[in-house]
């Protein structure tokens, strides 16, 4: 799968700030316990602004990388195990 290097450094942060909230320092970790909940915010903590956020999110979406899981008491979205399995593989950019 062809990646943007602004989605790459999104999948980055995305998967890095989840296994910040969850404690782990590996694939493994997040995969054994898939906290996997991001948000456009997570991107503009990191220097997008919230335009860019949404349209990265929306291309990420696109390729299978992250879902919307939301429902109608709580809208959230999530890294894929193929987003987090992909994100996992890159070095720092």
């Amino acid at each position: 799968m062809k990646l943007t290097d602004n989605e790459k450094r999104a999948m980055q942060r995305l998967y890095k700030t989840c296994l910040a909230n969850m404690g782990g320092k590996s694939l493994a970790d997040l995969l054994d316990d898939f906290y996997a909940w991001v948000d456009i915010r997570d991107l503009m903590a990191g220097g997008w602004t919230r335009h860019e956020a949404a349209g990265t999110f929306s291309a990420l979406d696109e390729k299978g990388l992250i879902y919307n899981a939301e429902d109608d008491d709580n809208p959230c979205w999530c890294l894929t195990e193929d987003g987090a399995a992909l994100a996992d593989t890159f070095t720092t950019i």
